[in-house]
């Protein structure tokens, strides 16, 4: 599934000041909702890269933290792991792979995978372009 000549971009970062990321998107928290697009955030990555949208700062959501990742083919994400956050990747377009752990997990469009905060990944793109929407929060003890 994953196409040789993998491009990866280690600089991205994985969270980002909320003013990096803000460009007007409209807010409604008066109405007890908050609204965006994504043609309101800026994406942190190079666009021969594709595309990473954070989305919690212009939602101003307390606890989820909501991103979409569009891969060009052939690209891999950061390896990485979180303190305190799980995360899980829902394919909406396209096909993927992840190392997770060390083992690797396929996922075609419509499925998605769930990863402990403190377990290691990174995804890799194959031969066509992948959209990702990705939703971490912290997991309860309780």
């Amino acid at each position: 599934m994953v196409g040789s000549g993998r491009r990866t971009y280690k600089n991205a970062p994985l969270s980002a000041a909320a003013s990096a990321l803000m460009v007007g998107a409209p807010q409604r928290r008066d109405m007890g909702y908050d609204t965006t697009s994504l043609d309101d955030v800026e994406s942190v990555l190079p666009d021969d890269a594709g595309g990473l949208w954070f989305l919690k700062e212009p939602l101003d959501t307390e606890h989820v933290a909501l991103s979409v990742l569009d891969l060009e083919p052939g690209v891999s994400g950061k390896e990485h792991s979180h303190d305190g956050q799980e995360e899980v990747y829902l394919v909406v377009e396209g096909g993927v792979e992840f190392d997770v752990g060390g083992e690797a997990v396929a996922l075609d469009e419509g499925e998605a995978l769930r990863v402990d905060a403190d377990t290691t990944r990174q995804v890799h793109n194959g031969d066509e372009r992948s959209r990702l929407v990705v939703a971490g929060a912290p997991r309860d003890a309780a």
